[in-house]
């Protein structure tokens, strides 16, 4: 099916008009369970692709099945074969693995011919597309890819997947479009990649166009409401039937919840990774209304670094109430170290809800002083011992000593082995969430520390937190690992073993 040419004039508005008529003319390839019938781009796909013809860097950024490869397929089959196509167009794809790219072609080629698109020819090598005017490169995911070309449409698909070690690749992909004044565009669910967060934190810039569809962090995974935020495409493009299968399932398997969440609620985090623990159990380890400050109390810090935050967790161990305090310097402000972080405004909002201070005109927060300030919060409490890294024991022991009351200090190691302290640590932390044994606020600080949670394990299965995750923001995890792992100790009755560590 080949449509008259003489659009070079038109209006970007007359031109997704135009993809819109060309793209409901198609018919679905066969193999899919909408074989034959019209292949037409959604609104949601159609309002992003006409913002990208305004915008040189635009992400659509949606939960997994959602036709975003569809999509895509068919804009750039448009721009060599519908009345939209101009001289000279090139495009270049690049993806996550050269697997990923080469599914894009494949429906490429499909598309071409169940529809009879004999103005287009694809190659195999290198995998090209060809029509009459232009060509689109589906090129391999290394770091050379796009340095050399010149493109009118750099196209990334699943840039939420990609690892820091891939900024070259990205950059090589923007700097293609360079001489053609074109456009950047990027396709993903949210995943743990820093690209995704960083161009969402430019939302607002004139120069970025970003269509965001995604669940809130904390909502549980049968809510309705909230897999229609993620999927504009449910119940026409993803299956209704498919969700509810699947949330009911992974509702009893929690290792696969993680990546429930990423690929089909599109939230942060990668699909893979092993969480401390799932989202609904902690969830339901919160309250609203705590129990009272009562009995005996143990604390947990985490030092911060130059640029990291200084945690301190709270546990009265026989009430299982928990409170925690984070700290900053104000040396860049909350939003800028946010976006340098790539979280947007999660520091603002922490300091809202009460969980951070900011200690302004320091560029490193000043740890004494806000030590001081958690023991003035905590005067009158029975402090039975505070827990710290064992590796930054001369800090801590030099930072208690200028305090007017030095609590017991116990130094804990972070690794994993059955007799290692951070495998303790780490399940007496689960333990305490599995069996609701604490009772935190439900505070952002928590739920974005247990989203960027990740558990590495020993050749035998042995916990520990990994702490290589630099803006992860887990902080006040780690200094709750610590706190659960000692009250763990403690209300056991196993005073021998927490007094041996008690350093004096």
């Amino acid at each position: 099916m080949e449509l008259p040419r003489g659009m070079d004039g038109a209006s970007n508005a007359q031109k997704i008009a135009i993809l819109r008529e060309w793209s409901g003319g198609l018919v679905v390839p066969p193999g899919h369970p909408n074989s034959g019938k019209p292949m037409a781009i959604p609104d949601f796909a159609l309002d992003f692709l006409a913002d990208c013809l305004e915008t040189p860097e635009n992400l659509l950024c949606i939960a997994r099945k959602n036709g975003k490869s569809a999509i895509i397929a068919v804009y750039l089959l448009a721009r060599l074969a519908s009345p939209i196509r101009v001289d000279g167009y090139r495009a270049g794809v690049a993806s996550v693995t050269k697997e990923k790219a080469e599914e894009l072609y494949l429906q490429c080629v499909d598309i071409i011919e169940a529809n009879g698109l004999t103005s287009i020819s694809a190659r195999k090598a290198p995998k090209r597309l060809i029509g009459v005017s232009g060509r689109v490169d589906f090129l391999s995911a290394d770091r050379s890819s796009g340095h050399a070309s010149g493109f009118d449409d750099a196209i990334i698909d699943e840039i939420g997947l990609l690892k820091e070690r891939d900024r070259e690749l990205v950059n090589g992909m923007r700097s293609s479009v360079s001489a053609r004044n074109g456009r950047f565009i990027a396709l993903s669910i949210m995943g743990d990649a820093p690209f995704t967060k960083e161009i969402i934190e430019r939302r607002e810039s004139p120069y970025t166009n970003v269509h965001l569809y995604r669940s809130e962090d904390d909502c549980a995974l049968d809510d309705r409401e909230q897999w229609l935020a993620s999927n504009p495409g449910l119940g026409t493009i993803k299956s209704i039937e498919y969700m509810e299968s699947e949330a009911a399932r992974v509702v009893y398997t929690p290792a696969d919840q993680s990546s429930f969440r990423a690929f089909d609620l599109n939230q942060p985090g990668s699909p893979s990774r092993e969480l401390i623990c799932t989202v609904s159990d902690w969830q339901a380890c919160t309250k609203t209304e705590q129990p009272a400050r009562a009995g005996k109390v143990i604390l947990g810090l985490d030092m911060g670094g130059s640029d990291s935050m200084t945690a301190v967790v709270a546990i009265w161990y026989e009430t299982g109430r928990v409170e925690c305090w984070g700290a900053f310097g104000g040396v860049p402000d909350p939003k800028a170290r946010g976006g340098k972080d790539g979280v947007g405004d999660l520091y603002l909002q922490m300091i809202e809800e009460g969980s951070v201070r900011i200690y302004d005109q320091f560029r490193v927060t000043p740890t004494g002083a806000f030590l001081k300030d958690v023991m003035d919060d905590l005067e009158g409490e029975r402090i039975e011992a505070i827990g710290a890294d064992r590796y930054r024991s001369a800090e801590v022991l030099q930072l208690l000593d200028e305090l007017p009351y030095k609590p017991p200090v116990i130094f804990r190691g972070t690794g994993a082995h059955a007799h290692a302290d951070g495998s303790y640590d780490v399940r007496a932390f689960q333990r305490a969430v599995k069996a609701r044994t604490i009772a935190p606020l439900p505070l952002k600080i928590w739920a974005s520390a247990i989203l960027e949670s990740e558990i590495r394990q020993d050749a035998n299965g042995n916990p520990a937190l990994d702490k290589r995750r630099a803006n992860g923001r887990i902080d006040v995890l780690q200094a709750g690992v610590i706190a659960a792992g000692l009250a763990d100790l403690a209300r056991n009755r196993k005073p021998t073993q927490l007094e041996l560590k008690i350093a004096v």
